[in-house]
């Protein structure tokens, strides 16, 4: 038992972080020695069948999110091709990771890199753009990028329903129900199958005041989404309404 509680230890001791823990999964899986944090370099010159991409890609999120950028990039260029799209997509990741730990600053720096960076990838960046200054308040900023995303998104032939579901929410949070509904509505049409654009436009409905379409567009996501993740404040909002409309009749 002694023995057994020693060697636990030691194994926890090993892993007081993310970066520990996934430098410890990449080593066992390469055949390499040493405790401590893994590096790049000491994977150079390691044969492919001996590197697990999705480890090395979770230890490069690990370091990224210690906001280590630049180790995290070059253990991913160890497992993937340096060409202009890979490191486009690289920066997205890192940027996606900054901004859930709160680091928009370093979201925004990695994103913009995304945006310049020429490839189709480059409306992802624009987009990431868009959510740190709504998240900031700066929504003309936010309404920029955003544009700028779809503008993007258009020319290569995509569908734009997700931006316009994003340029939606920046009209509500800047108080412009009438300018998101139109910006829902557009994304519905796109996307009339997907539950997001017709949520978007129940929102925006009901602070316009059309309780009545409110409440149909709050039931339709529920028909198109059963299991949706927001399914018991829908359901709040629909019971809401629902006395809402009932008060307004009997007066």
């Amino acid at each position: 038992m002694i023995i057994y509680s020693v060697l636990t230890i030691n194994r926890i001791d090993v892993w007081r972080g993310p970066v520990e823990l996934w430098s410890d999964a990449v080593r066992k899986h390469s055949g390499l020695s040493g405790p401590g944090p893994l590096a790049s370099g000491d994977l150079t010159g390691q044969r492919p069948l001996q590197i697990s991409g999705r480890l090395v890609t979770a230890l490069a999120q690990a370091y990224a999110r210690t906001g280590n950028i630049g180790e995290a990039k070059a253990l991913m260029s160890i497992i993937q091709k340096t060409d202009k799209e890979t490191e486009t997509g690289s920066e997205l990741t890192f940027a996606r990771i900054a901004i859930d730990e709160g680091r928009l600053e370093d979201g925004l720096r990695l994103a913009r890199k995304a945006a310049e960076g020429g490839t189709w990838l480059s409306a992802d960046g624009w987009g990431l753009i868009g959510m740190i200054y709504a998240k900031q308040g700066s929504y003309d900023a936010a309404r920029e990028a955003f544009n700028k995303s779809l503008e993007i998104y258009k020319k290569s032939g995509r569908s734009g329903a997700r931006i316009m579901q994003d340029l939606g929410l920046v009209e509500l949070l800047a108080g412009k129900p009438e300018e998101a509904a139109d910006w829902y509505s557009r994304s519905r049409k796109e996307a009339p199958k997907e539950a997001g654009p017709v949520m978007g436009l129940a929102m925006a409905y009901e602070k316009t005041g059309l309780l009545k379409e409110s409440l149909a567009l709050y039931q339709e996501v529920l028909r198109l989404e059963p299991d949706h993740p927001q399914k018991m404040a829908i359901a709040g909002s629909i019971a809401l309404l629902e006395k809402q409309i009932e008060g307004a009749e009997r007066r």
